[in-house]
């Protein structure tokens, strides 16, 4: 953070993206806060999954095949709210609901599923992960 030179006023958006889950509670929000204090106002962009999905690393098609895990999810991401007085959400996406338009990135059983209940894969995985935008600092 020390490294980045940035004029008073000048606007700023911070984007860590697939960091977050990797740290803990803890050190997201001490994170925020740094960049928050070194930075002032400012809109920090990050992924998140659910707490469900958190807790089913060993499950993920790719970071189940390494020594990582996964150390925190949200569900409500306007609960990153009460971390800071200075939080506040001013955005979510759920991304995962465009892979869904792709039924060939789904495992077969999820495949065959989707085609008998069409929305059940909506229903179960839209909230597992989205990108959230975070205003950090008073404007």
């Amino acid at each position: 953070m020390d490294e980045i030179d940035r004029e008073p006023k000048q606007p700023m958006m911070i984007v860590y993206e697939g960091v977050a889950m990797y740290l803990s509670a803890a050190e997201n929000k001490d994170l925020l806060q740094q960049i928050q204090a070194r930075f002032g106002s400012v809109e920090v962009l990050f992924d998140v999954l659910s707490q469900r999905s958190t807790d089913s690393t060993s499950k993920h098609d790719t970071v189940s095949k390494t020594s990582a895990e996964f150390k925190w999810g949200i569900d409500q991401s306007q609960d990153l709210e009460r971390w800071d007085v200075g939080f506040v959400l001013k955005r979510e996406e759920f991304y995962l609901q465009h892979f869904l338009d792709d039924l060939q990135r789904l495992p077969p059983i999820w495949r065959l599923i989707s085609r008998i209940f069409p929305l059940l894969p909506m229903l179960l995985f839209k909230h597992s992960g989205r990108i959230v935008g975070l205003q950090v600092g008073i404007q």
